[in-house]
């Protein structure tokens, strides 16, 4: 199953069920779900923000300079962090992790 990494757009907290599953979250935390709950996350406020993945630190893919940019939400960090190129960082404080 495919999942996409999803952040809760800035409206305030928020939480949807979605084919009887409860998603929830906070202005600035991520979440995960499948392709096919994105899409109706997505038509109810939920902003997409990669299809990067996710998984645990030792998941993270190894990626080169062309891949600048790919999101990753890292559930070992329980945060969302992207590859610059060199080195992944936070998404949110643009630390190294």
């Amino acid at each position: 199953m495919a999942l996409n990494v999803l952040m809760l757009a800035p409206l305030g907290g928020r939480t949807t069920t979605v084919n009887g599953r409860v998603y929830s979250a906070t202005d600035g935390t991520t979440i995960t779900a499948p392709d096919f709950d994105a899409e109706v996350l997505e038509s109810n406020g939920w902003l997409r923000i990669g299809n990067g993945g996710s998984g645990t630190t030792a998941q993270r893919p190894v990626l080169t300079k062309a891949n600048r940019g790919q999101h990753y939400h890292d559930n070992t960090l329980g945060k969302l962090i992207f590859w610059e190129g060199a080195n992944w960082r936070d998404a949110s404080t643009g630390g190294v992790v």
